[in-house]
């Protein structure tokens, strides 16, 4: 459980770092055990230096600043606004409690060399001298404050995952969230189309000074090009030849990720009717132009078929924003929260 000592090194650390961007994990530094240098003299003043006392943070000539004076001081600089946090962090912790939901120290530990090595990478340019000399020395902090900050909040984020995770298996997975898995690996309704096109477009182009295609002229080449594509003609010369569709042609007229609103509901229904026997469509109308469709392949998954597999994949995906505050919704709801006015 978090105590007041945690938490007002959470604030502390938590406002000297406001403006660091703390950038997603990536690999292990291999060097994250910086070794001290030695110092005979500096490790005898250490010994001469009388212990402060418990409780007591610092002495200003003979004057102790406790814990409280401190509480008091950030209490009055920032007020309750991070009083929020704490209870959420508190609500969290109880409710892993509750799962029986652990984080174990060394992958914690893991995810702090993972940030570290990340801060050093993106914005020190992997020069980890100059991280710990020069920022952590300009900030007044140690590396090992700077991972006490950073490990706060791995083991929080990691904790927080985790309930969520444990709350999904402790029922049935809800059919939306499957079904949103199974398009986005699948295809909408689970099919999947590998297909060409050629667009003549009967729009302007920026910086054209000739008048586009009349409807009519568009129609008559699409038609054309149609024929000659039924005929034998290569499809991917015919693209090079006639498309107006800058982006595809350099793909040979192939279409990314296609999706039912692409090109409209005309294009859609008409490329449903293509098979592997007649893969060329007639000149379909769009409100770019007249488009020839070739298609390439089609694939069919039935979302039973994958049932069990989206299920797992759901299970252990990160949690989505939406969970995350309807999570720690419930809790605060759900929680006896009394706070002093």
């Amino acid at each position: 459980m978090i105590n007041l000592k945690s938490f007002i090194v959470l604030l502390t650390f938590g406002v000297l770092f406001s403006g660091l961007p703390l950038p997603g994990q990536e690999e292990k530094s291999k060097d994250s055990g910086t070794k001290k240098e030695e110092n005979p003299k500096k490790d005898e003043e250490k010994k001469s230096e009388p212990k402060l006392s418990e409780g007591v943070l610092a002495r200003v000539n003979g004057y102790d600043i406790r814990f409280d004076d401190y509480t008091r001081f950030l209490l009055a600089l920032y007020g309750k606004t991070k009083l929020k946090d704490l209870i959420d962090r508190i609500l969290v912790e109880q409710e892993a409690q509750k799962l029986e939901v652990v984080v174990p120290h060394d992958e914690i530990s893991k995810a702090v060399d993972a940030q570290i090595s990340q801060v050093v990478s993106v914005l020190f340019k992997g020069d980890r001298s100059k991280f710990e000399k020069t920022y952590l020395k300009t900030q007044g902090m140690t590396l090992e404050e700077y991972r006490d900050f950073i490990a706060q909040k791995k083991a929080y984020d990691l904790l927080y995952e985790r309930c969520i995770k444990k709350n999904r298996a402790k029922g049935e997975a809800p059919k939306k969230a499957l079904m949103k898995l199974f398009t986005q690996k699948y295809g909408e309704d689970g099919v999947q189309y590998e297909l060409r096109h050629i667009l003549v477009s009967t729009r302007k182009k920026t910086g054209q000074a000739k008048a586009p295609l009349t409807e009519a002229q568009a129609l008559a080449r699409a038609e054309q090009i149609a024929k000659e594509a039924r005929e034998g003609a290569d499809f991917v010369g015919l693209v090079r030849k006639y498309s107006d569709d800058s982006l595809s042609r350099r793909r040979d007229g192939k279409v990314r990720r296609y999706r039912k609103t692409l090109y409209g509901k005309k294009f859609h229904a008409y490329l449903e009717k293509l098979s592997n026997e007649d893969a060329i469509s007639s000149p379909v109308r769009s409100s770019r132009g007249f488009h020839v469709i070739q298609l390439i392949d089609k694939k069919v998954t039935s979302y039973e078929d994958k049932k069990k597999e989206l299920t797992d994949l759901y299970l252990n995906n990160p949690p989505t924003e939406a969970e995350r505050q309807a999570f720690i919704s419930r809790l605060r709801k759900e929680g006896k929260i009394i706070q002093a006015q």
